[in-house]
């Protein structure tokens, strides 16, 4: 489950970067664009920015304001 939730998230990310021609999904804390990974087994939305964080689990992001 994990290996395809991450396939989707980067196939989408790919999908919005070529016609938007924009990172997608960003870190609400660091102007900079999240990568899908797996962290403790789980596939997730990481900020490499500052050491690294989990910014949410894929599909958990909050609607941008």
């Amino acid at each position: 489950m994990v290996v395809a939730l991450l396939s989707v998230a980067v196939a989408v990310q790919r999908q919005v970067k070529e016609q938007a021609w924009r990172a997608w999904p960003d870190c609400p804390t660091h102007p900079r664009g999240l990568h899908a990974e797996e962290v403790e087994n789980r596939a997730v939305w990481f900020c490499r920015a500052a050491g690294g964080h989990v910014v949410a689990p894929i599909g958990g992001l909050e609607p941008a304001s």
